[in-house]
C-alpha cells in the first residue's frame, strides 16, 4: 500500500479520536485522561514510524527535503506540548485549555503534513518506492506495537 494512503488513513482516524472529545469536556477527570492517553498513545507510533521511515527517506531528495524539516519541526513542538500535559492531573484547571492547545497544533501538522509533506513525497517518489516505503511504515508499525504489548 502506497504510504500517501497510509498516512491519511491514519489522519483520519486520529482527526475522528480528537472529534470524540470536542465538547465533551464535562467529562471527569479519568475520562479526560484515557481518551487523550490514546490519542497520543497512537500520535506516539505514528511519529516514531514517520520519523523512522518517511522524513530520512524524503531528505534525501532536495525537492522533499524542505518538507521533510517542516514535519520534524512540527513533531517536536507537539511532542514538547503534549509532555507538559500528560504531566498535569486531568483534574488541573491548566489540563482543558492546554489540551485544546495540543490538539490545535496536532490538527495543523495534520493539514500541513497533508498539503506539503505528501504532495512533496508523490512528486519526489515513484508509485513503486511510495509502495516500498508504506511496506516499511506497517512493519515498523506492527513491531512497535507488539513491543508495547
Amino acid at each position: 500500500m502506497d504510504i500517501v494512503d497510509i498516512i491519511k488513513k491514519q489522519h483520519q482516524d486520529i482527526r475522528a479520536l480528537i472529534q470524540q472529545t470536542c465538547g465533551k469536556e464535562e467529562y471527569d477527570a479519568e475520562e479526560r485522561k484515557q481518551i487523550i492517553q490514546l490519542i497520543l498513545t497512537k500520535l506516539r507510533v505514528h511519529a516514531m514510524i514517520e520519523e523512522m521511515v518517511l522524513f530520512p527517506r524524503m531528505e534525501e531528495r532536495p525537492t522533499a527535503r524542505s518538507a521533510a524539516l517542516e514535519a520534524w519541526e512540527y513533531h517536536t513542538v507537539a511532542t514538547n506540548i503534549a509532555k507538559g500535559l500528560v504531566q498535569l492531573s486531568p483534574a488541573d484547571e491548566l489540563w482543558i485549555p492546554r489540551w485544546r492547545v495540543v490538539k490545535g497544533v496536532i490538527l495543523i501538522h495534520i493539514d500541513a503534513e497533508e498539503n506539503r509533506v505528501l504532495s512533496s513525497l508523490q512528486k519526489a517518489f515513484t508509485q513503486e518506492e511510495r509502495e516500498d516505503m508504506g511496506r516499511k511504515f506497517i512493519r515498523a508499525e506492527n513491531a512497535a506495537i507488539e513491543k508495547n504489548k
